[in-house]
């Protein structure tokens, strides 16, 4: 049984009092993967346009794509060379994108499993290519956190980049209201990069450790603090405001819901959170931290659901924030 623990927030911007409100009941569905000779660690996951979910296999070197029903495939990127794949969304072209951390490249792979990979130019360190997002100009943008760059390759797999301050550490990218790109900063801040290339950035706090990012209903940017038991929100206008979460640990990836709100896990305290942009905030965890679940990746499924990856545990996890019933998982929590 899922735990619901209310929080109060404080956002230094807004003005009102954030409300307390009950928390919906959620249900739980865990999928194991498959474990060979080690965790797969699964790590980014997206929505695909197939109506599946998909997800990268750091230690697989695999993408994997599960259906909402539970099936399972997955796809190896090759026995050559080592990937890691990291980060992965759906590109304007039908296909998914993902980021090889270990491979230095951009990989591309079609609903059919088809993959096609794009190095990134050969520079001064490991490119180790993070987070990945579809622009506004119908290209794919990534970050380089080894390099301190933002890149952007197009569809037919031409690359370019633009370079950031020294020790930028870029991590997590989204598409902004304002048709431009925005991105966390590890222990730095959050930038924002137009489709022609110009570059701002603004630095946040020395202790902030600004990690995954996602674009609101309300059109700004908000962004979790993995260090830090902090939710931020930054305006078009660069305008920051924060939300303090007491009593949870690392709130990690984050994602739109399907119910208007913004959904956060919590990989320190095995358990996931909802917060509107009117500032209520839900905690849930699964019955105890006896459960270690981790749960890392997040993103809004095609069935109104939540999926979530949990390299921890070596699964995928399903989490419904209404009352539907989960099929064909090898574990259910009501």
């Amino acid at each position: 049984m899922l735990q619901a623990a209310l929080l109060s927030l404080a956002l230094s911007e807004l003005s009102t009092a954030p409300a307390r409100v009950p928390a919906p009941g959620i249900n739980v569905a865990v999928h194991q993967l498959p474990a060979a000779d080690a965790n797969p660690d699964p790590q980014g996951i997206a929505a695909g346009p197939d109506g599946a979910l998909w997800f990268a296999e750091y230690e697989a070197n695999a993408i994997g794509k599960m259906t909402t029903a539970g099936t399972l495939v997955e796809y190896p990127l090759g026995e050559s060379r080592f990937a890691g794949p990291e980060g992965i969304a759906a590109g304007p072209d039908g296909a998914l994108w993902f980021t090889e951390f270990i491979g230095d490249a951009i990989g591309r792979i079609t609903t059919d499993g088809k993959v096609s990979e794009y190095a990134v130019p050969e520079g001064e360190g490991n490119a180790s290519p993070w987070g990945i997002a579809a622009g506004p100009d119908g290209a794919m943008w990534f970050t380089e956190t080894g390099r301190d760059k933002i890149g952007r390759v197009t569809t037919d797999g031409k690359v370019r980049e633009y370079d950031l301050a020294a020790s930028a550490s870029p991590f997590a990218i989204t598409a902004g209201s304002d048709n431009a790109l925005w991105f966390t900063e590890r222990h730095r801040g959050v930038g924002r990069i137009s489709p022609d290339g110009a570059i701002s950035e603004y630095a946040l706090r020395n202790d902030r450790d600004p990690y995954a990012i996602v674009l609101g209903p309300d059109g700004a940017v908000w962004f979790t603090d993995f260090g830090r038991s902090i939710v931020g929100r930054i305006t078009a206008q660069g305008h920051v405001g924060y939300y303090n979460l007491p009593n949870v640990d690392q709130p990690a990836a984050f994602a739109a819901g399907p119910d208007g709100a913004l959904w956060f896990t919590l990989y320190g305290s095995n358990g996931i959170g909802r917060l509107t942009t009117q500032g209520r905030v839900s905690v849930y965890f699964r019955g105890g931290n006896e459960m270690h679940e981790d749960p890392f990746g997040i993103a809004a499924g095609p069935d109104r659901a939540l999926w979530m990856t949990s390299y921890p545990q070596t699964a995928v996890i399903r989490a419904a924030p209404y009352p539907i019933k989960v099929k064909r998982a090898r574990v259910t929590f009501r």
